[in-house]
């Protein structure tokens, strides 16, 4: 038990430098700030959907989402 909590403990910091590591000015996108901060009710309110609909596409495409094209 100690050793699986312990290796767990490990994954956890090691995932966190990861996150520590990573540049908000490194993510790309029309809508960077999207994945490096929570974004306000206000803020989408003042979207259309296709900038909605980019927003997402970019958070999932970060997250290494691969999308079929629309050939």
């Amino acid at each position: 038990m100690r050793e699986r909590e312990l290796a767990l403990k490990e994954r956890e910091l090691e995932l966190q430098k990861t996150e520590d590591n990573r540049d908000e000015n490194e993510i790309k996108g029309d809508f960077p700030e999207a994945s490096a901060r929570v974004l306000t009710d206000e803020y989408l309110r003042n979207k259309i959907p296709w900038e909605l609909m980019v927003m997402r596409n970019e958070i999932f495409a970060r997250l290494g989402y691969k999308f079929k094209s629309r050939t």
